[in-house]
């Protein structure tokens, strides 16, 4: 409550997501919102939308999903319709390591899941190649946030 009347309800983000998810702590939200940036990316809206059209479509479907379920599963319906809206298959995914579907139900699936062993490939989606390398660095905690922001900086 408080933290809307200081910055004002529209600029509250209610759960600031970092390497580890949901933070408890306000202030990475608080960082981003003085920023006017985004708080799931840390980027500015108006730069996200400018660089979806630079993404594969796999990787624009999954942001569109993403804020929509996060990782929860919905409708195999649901993610059909916007597979064809984005010009993808949802089987295609499946097979880049991106989703599960199963009995008519379709998720992203979480950094955890992810293939242990991987490499990659030439035909993996934006989407699997930034994942990886924020699951290693959530491996190392604070290091790891460290290394993000750093990364974001010199970019």
């Amino acid at each position: 409550m408080l933290l809307e009347q200081i910055l004002g309800a529209s600029h509250i983000c209610v759960a600031a997501l970092t390497l580890k998810g949901p933070a408890t702590d306000t202030k990475p939200a608080l960082r981003l919102t003085q920023r006017g940036l985004d708080c799931k990316t840390g980027m500015h809206p108006q730069i996200l939308s400018e660089q979806e059209g630079e993404f594969d479509s796999d990787t624009r479907w999954a942001l569109t999903w993403f804020e929509q379920y996060q990782y929860k599963a919905a409708s195999y319906g649901e993610a059909e319709t916007l597979s064809k809206a984005k010009n993808t298959s949802i089987q295609g995914m499946v097979d880049a390591g991106m989703l599960e579907a199963v009995s008519g139900k379709v998720r992203l699936l979480k950094r955890e899941e992810l293939l242990t062993d991987w490499v990659p490939k030439d035909n993996v989606p934006d989407w699997g190649i930034t994942q990886y390398p924020i699951r290693e660095l959530a491996k190392l905690g604070d290091r790891g946030e460290i290394a993000r922001d750093l990364a974001y900086r010199y970019r």
